[in-house]
């Protein structure tokens, strides 16, 4: 009988992943060269309803309905056999059955195999529907078509005018336009009698309350007419799809956020796979490496490396500056600081990153600094430097130099 492969017998690059996965607030797919699961995280077993030793081993299409597994085996036969990473929407087919759409980002690793990050998008679905919904039954809505004589009495009313104003032909024939319309609005429109056309006013209900109108005006020989939409329905839709299409945006932002790291984790896989040039922990590609990385990561203006160098307890311990990328102050471009009046000393007694905004003693061109290091041995610390100041509260640089603190050790 063959038996099932478990996790714990992964090689150690997957190790890596799994704890990489582990932290990612999306579900995450893991699979080899033919599409066998090699890991899911959490997420996704909740997702699926599928848990991790019921998922491994399993063919990535008894995840998805037939229509999106016909779609992922064509663009894993095309684009992911080329290593390019592509994005679209499909249907995850749960455990219990149900479809639930999904966007997948899929990005090919080094040993043929893919990694596929997948955002449930059922919420954002029936909004759309919703919206769709909406903007059928404002379509076929009846407009109010009423008829004046030359001062603005009211001659004719349609069924249409009865559902938007609330009277009855009857009751409102011959009163004044005033009736459903404020002054400054009436006022508008003698002005200009000809023709105004989708004109903004405010209308007034029979029950006295305000609704947002559009209006055209037109004017015969002794007579005019006006036609009357009510878009307060559109107004609260035209506010609640501003507020989709942001949330939406936010959504595409997350997921832009999530490929930054995904892009992180790879090139620091090539890394461990692959090495530099000078295939050493402590090179200057390396070091480099760390420094674009955070950059990416962060999304920082510029970003120094430097490393920690014990001189024994009479000169005590520096910082030596082994790599500088992208744009920094030149006063932060020493070769040696003093590690003890550093912000990377607390940053290494604290073990997180630290932002020069939370002591007014250290020059604010130092925006905030990460600690290397290993158990309780410091290595290095990396300095980040933002045009706009340090805000994120992403732990995911500091995992990432807890990786990076790992390979600097071995």
């Amino acid at each position: 009988m063959k038996k099932k492969p478990s996790f714990e017998e992964s090689p150690p690059s997957d190790i890596l992943y799994k704890k990489l996965m582990d932290t990612m607030a999306e579900a995450v797919w893991m699979g080899d060269a033919q599409e066998r699961t090699r890991y899911v995280n959490h997420k996704f077993c909740s997702l699926t309803g599928y848990s991790l030793e019921e998922s491994l081993g399993q063919e990535s299409y008894v995840f998805w309905d037939h229509e999106s597994s016909e779609r992922v085996k064509y663009v894993n036969s095309h684009d992911r056999k080329n290593g390019i990473s592509s994005s679209y929407e499909g249907n995850v087919l749960a455990k219990d059955g149900r479809k639930i759409p999904v966007l997948l980002s899929g990005t090919p690793l080094p040993d043929g195999g893919t990694i596929g990050i997948i955002t449930d998008i059922s919420e954002l679905k029936k909004q759309k529907n919703m919206a769709d919904f909406l903007q059928s039954a404002l379509a076929k809505s009846h407009d109010a078509v009423i008829t004046l004589d030359q001062d603005l009495h009211i001659l004719s009313w349609n069924q249409g005018a009865k559902d938007i104003f609330g009277y009855d032909a009857q009751e409102i024939t011959g009163r004044l336009l005033d009736l459903i319309f404020g002054p400054k609005d009436l006022q508008m429109i003698v002005k200009n009698p000809l023709r105004l056309n989708m004109l903004e006013v405010k209308g007034f209900h029979k029950k006295r309350h305000e609704m947002d109108i559009t209006l055209s005006f037109s004017q015969g020989d002794g007579f005019s007419m006006v036609i009357a939409r009510d878009v307060s329905p559109q107004k609260r839709f035209e506010q609640e799809l501003s507020a989709k299409n942001e949330k939406i945006e936010l959504e595409r932002q997350n997921l832009a956020e999530v490929q930054k790291k995904i892009d992180a984790m790879m090139d620091f896989l090539s890394v461990m796979s692959h090495g530099f040039a000078n295939d050493s922990s402590m090179s200057s590609d390396f070091f480099e490496f760390l420094g674009n990385t955070a950059m990416s990561i962060t999304a920082a203006n510029g970003c120094i490396v430097r490393l920690f160098r014990d001189h024994g307890k009479k000169k005590g311990a520096s910082l030596e500056l082994v790599s500088c990328v992208g744009t920094v102050p030149v006063l932060e471009k020493q070769n040696l600081i003093s590690f003890d009046q550093s912000l990377a000393k607390k940053a290494f007694d604290e073990r997180r990153i630290v932002s020069s905004s939370e002591n007014s003693l250290i020059r604010q061109e130092v925006i905030a600094v990460a600690p290397i290091f290993s158990g309780d041995r410091f290595l290095a610390s990396v300095h980040l430097y933002c045009e706009h100041g340090w805000t994120s509260k992403d732990t995911f640089l500091e995992k990432f130099l807890v990786m990076a603190g790992m390979r600097m050790r071995d």
